[in-house]
């Protein structure tokens, strides 16, 4: 890489993995600008550290003047529920393509799991794509757009379910700690399901090293090995930690449920990571959080 001062964008920097991502980067002391749309739901004077620029992210004059050819861009900005699919696509493709003009290092793309197809067997980096979701079909169309355009300059990372604080929208492990310490109740719809996660702060520690070190291979899957429950299991831990003795109820579901193991020896490798088993210290540190914040999700 070069020995120039590498600068870090962030792309979609006020969203849940971006605030985390902010204050970790000013941890570790990265030169770092977040861009993003105006987000004050949880205030964080970390944040406001580093450089943050309040605008859209697709309006580029008021922030390309910081991109250059040593710049890393880390685009976390793809919306779950996106009301405008084809409109966002295209305002994407002119952004990569500003970018390659820009003669950018590295555009590293945060996507999702949710591309593949559905799978009873462990998933990795070669299974077939064929996502259920539309989320997950607007992420595979943002890859391939990525890839075609920026070709070796794109590395791109799916991420299995995430769990953290700083969530506006509530994941499956957020939403079984509120309601069993706040709400004291949670319903499931398939108990026997199982699904790989990882913590927000592995994510971040990930994205961190894939800035810092030179690699050849673009496309990634992340998780922790560690964290692969079925909903039973991962009920029961939740419950332990939080001291509670509530009754899962099953409820009908309108749609089928399907497992999703991840494999991500590949990331592991190559960027000699060890996940740790924190699973408790981590819910108590989301739980605390909820606590501090439960007029935000009433």
């Amino acid at each position: 890489m070069n020995k120039k001062k590498i600068n870090i964008v962030l792309l979609g920097g006020n969203g849940f993995i971006g605030k985390n991502l902010i204050r970790y980067f000013i941890e570790k002391k990265l030169k770092t600008i977040s861009v993003g749309n105006k987000n004050d739901q949880f205030r964080d004077a970390g944040h406001r550290k580093k450089k943050t620029l309040v605008t859209n992210i697709f309006k580029t004059s008021k922030y390309f003047k910081y991109i250059n050819d040593h710049s890393i861009i880390i685009f976390l900005a793809t919306p779950i529920n996106c009301k405008t699919p084809i409109k966002f696509i295209k305002k994407y493709k002119k952004l990569v393509f500003l970018l390659k003009k820009k003669k950018i290092c590295r555009f590293l793309l945060v996507s999702s799991v949710a591309v593949y197809e559905k799978s009873t067997k462990i998933i990795n980096e070669e299974n077939n794509c064929k996502p259920q979701s539309d989320y997950g079909k607007l992420c595979l169309k943002l890859e391939k757009i990525t890839l075609e355009i920026l070709q070796k300059r794109t590395k791109i990372v799916r991420i299995s379910n995430t769990f953290g604080i700083y969530r506006k929208k509530l994941g499956i492990i957020e939403k079984i700690l509120f309601n069993l310490t706040i709400q004291n109740k949670y319903f499931f719809a398939n108990q026997n399901i199982k699904r790989s996660f990882i913590s927000v702060d592995d994510v971040c520690k990930t994205l961190f090293l894939m800035c810092k070190k030179n690699y050849e291979d673009q496309l990634f899957n992340l998780t922790n090995n560690n964290y692969i429950f079925t909903f039973n299991k991962l009920f029961s831990l939740i419950k332990k930690n939080t001291n509670t003795n509530v009754d899962i109820k099953i409820k009908n579901q309108q749609f089928k449920l399907y497992n999703s193991i991840i494999c991500s020896r590949k990331i592991r490798s190559i960027f000699k990571i060890k996940f740790k088993n924190n699973f408790f210290a981590e819910l108590t540190k989301v739980k605390n959080f909820l606590k501090d914040n439960r007029n935000k999700y009433n």
